[in-house]
């Protein structure tokens, strides 16, 4: 991508004018996706930690981002998209799952090794999620590609990680609110960037 378009705001101005067409459908999507990510602390207050309720909660936790990548998928294809698409991950499931622990046993050993091997492993694998439910890959291969789609792209990345991060604080700042907007609106933002990469 050597134009660098999604460092221009190409990519959060295109997440920003998916959510804005249909608002209150990315309000839904992000009060159900805020509920289950808030889920543990509400278990965690009411019944103590437990750690068979939060392998519990990460298995749903895990279930919705399938479908919030999903959502993000067909919103940067512009593919019509109702909210079930929300819960339509189950044929995804075990193949994300498996990924999800190979993308985070890599990232701990990275910080283990003195943390900047573990931003960089997780900035080239950033894109493991669209990987598996775009293109059916097992999680090696999605975890191999996104590292060679990657290439020559870590800075340029790191830098929209932390644009992403930002806006996400951003809604937080604003009671929490902004959360709504900003979710989806760098969930397609990502999934822009990795159709780029991707060539598409």
């Amino acid at each position: 991508m050597s134009d660098r378009l999604y460092l221009k705001g190409d990519a959060v101005r295109f997440g920003w004018e998916k959510v804005k067409a249909r608002l209150l459908f990315f309000v839904l999507i992000s009060l159900t996706v805020i509920f289950v990510n808030v889920l543990p602390q509400i278990s965690d207050q009411l019944w103590g930690p437990s750690l068979i309720l939060g392998i519990v909660f990460f298995l749903i936790k895990t279930f919705i981002d399938i479908g919030m990548t999903k959502v993000s998928l067909n919103f940067v294809g512009d593919i019509k998209t109702e909210y079930s698409v929300l819960f339509s991950g189950m044929p995804y499931y075990l193949r994300y799952l498996g990924t999800v622990i190979v993308f985070m046993v890599l990232t701990l050993i990275g910080f283990i090794l003195l943390i900047i091997p573990g931003i960089i492993v997780g900035v080239r694998l950033m894109f493991f999620g669209p990987l598996v439910i775009d293109k059916g890959l097992a999680p090696i291969e999605a975890l191999k590609r996104s590292f060679e789609i990657t290439k020559g792209k870590f800075w340029d990345l790191l830098l929209l990680s932390l644009i992403i991060f930002g806006i996400n604080i951003l809604g937080i700042l604003c009671l929490g609110v902004g959360l709504l907007v900003t979710l989806p609106l760098t969930s397609i933002a990502i999934i822009y960037v990795y159709r780029k990469l991707e060539g598409k």
